[in-house]
């Protein structure tokens, strides 16, 4: 049961053995958050043994609601996670993310700070203190042109403007999907469009891995941006792919091959159907 001094949810995406590790997300108890894990159970994974350990692992922890699901897929889970969700603000956590200790009064802080925020972005390192990419210097409005590189984990947001536009993942989009990459992209670009604010906050929430699968060029994640700029920008979204193509050049000749990844990404284009 939610305490009425909840203000964030933290909601952490989980499956079958992860479990193991998702638990680590948790920070010390503190009366202002709860967490909402979903656990996806498939591929013939010995539940019982994670549930038991669960149990026991959470028997101090009554800030926690764990949530059992045999369904796939990372935008499925989140979407689970917020139609759970009842407090002012959410967070995404991926399993394998170590929030800083003060992460929590990072991001209430910054949106007393930005009131007229509907969604704010903040940045991740590595543990050494190093990006894994880019950010800007200081608080910016977010557009278009810059939510395509915004991770998941960088993301908070007002549980009402979600609730208002109607903004869900997309499940065709994500890991454990037919397109295994985008859907925070897509998520964020919903909400866009819905007329919700969104802005960058220069802090550093989290530690994340370096890599991630955002990172991947391969054939499949290729096709998954081809659906990527169909599903946000319809037909108009063609010569936009083609620009990200260029841009992204180098990586695409490491991993696919310069010619056969253009191919790939406009056919997928070509056959996404919104």
């Amino acid at each position: 049961m939610r305490k009425d001094s909840t203000k964030l949810e933290v909601l952490i995406s989980t499956c079958n053995e992860r479990i193991l590790i998702a638990l680590d997300v948790l920070l010390p108890v503190d009366p202002r958050v709860r967490y909402i894990l979903v656990h996806q159970i498939f591929d013939e994974f010995d539940s019982e043994k994670s549930f038991q350990y669960v149990e026991n692992a959470l028997k101090s922890r009554d800030d926690v609601l764990y949530i059992r699901s045999e369904t796939k897929g990372l935008s499925v889970s989140r979407n689970i996670a917020l139609s759970n969700s009842t407090a002012e603000y959410v967070l995404f956590a991926d399993d394998d993310i170590q929030y800083l200790p003060d992460a929590i009064d990072i991001v209430l802080k910054a949106f007393e700070e930005l009131p007229d925020a509907d969604v704010l972005t903040f940045r991740f390192h590595n543990g050494q203190g190093k990006h894994r990419k880019a950010y800007p210097g200081s608080i910016m409005r977010r557009t278009y042109r810059n939510l395509f590189s915004v991770s998941s984990v960088e993301v908070a947001l007002k549980r009402d403007a979600q609730v208002a536009s109607a903004a869900y993942f997309d499940e065709r989009f994500g890991l454990g999907a037919a397109f295994p990459v985008a859907e925070e992209n897509i998520f964020l670009s919903d909400l866009y469009s819905a007329g919700k604010k969104i802005y960058f906050y220069p802090a550093d929430l989290l530690i994340h891995p370096d890599e991630t699968s955002g990172g991947n060029w391969g054939d499949t994640h290729l096709k998954a941006r081809g659906a990527l700029f169909k599903r946000v920008f319809s037909w108009y979204g063609l010569p936009l792919l083609l620009i990200f193509l260029g841009k992204h050049h180098n990586k695409i000749s490491a991993q696919a091959g310069r010619l056969w990844g253009f191919k790939v990404a406009v056919t997928s284009f070509f056959r996404f159907k919104k």
